[in-house]
């Protein structure tokens, strides 16, 4: 197979983990606005209440199903990342990045797969 196959791959599981994670991301906030209902309706309604706690509950096992999955997309993306670093012909190249205003670090990567030397 070929390395852009690996490429095009990586970048279609990094598109499916940014969504998962705006996913998640969004399960907390409807989680978050859930609970501020509760509170703010100072227990007008029991039965309301009850049924927002149910929906809490499911909204926490779909985030918690959404957590698991990207745990293993992202298992699945550094496998295939591994497989780019193995495979690529690499063309290093040096450059710094800033790590602060006043401090920055050398490094080695390669040009057509970003792998990293390390230091």
């Amino acid at each position: 197979m070929s390395l852009n196959y690996f490429f095009s791959y990586r970048n279609k599981y990094d598109q499916i983990i940014i969504h998962t994670e705006e996913i998640i991301r969004i399960c907390d906030e409807l989680i978050n606005e859930s609970f501020e209902y509760i509170e703010s309706s100072n227990n007008e309604n029991s039965k309301n209440t009850q049924y927002v706690l149910n929906d809490i509950e499911i909204l926490n096992e779909q985030k918690n199903s959404h957590i698991r999955e990207n745990e293993k997309l992202l298992k699945i993306r550094n496998h295939i990342s591994k497989k780019i670093q193995n495979h690529c012909d690499h063309i290093f190249c040096e450059d710094e990045i800033d790590i602060t205003p006043e401090r920055s670090q050398k490094i080695t990567y390669c040009t057509k797969c970003e792998y990293t030397k390390p230091n």
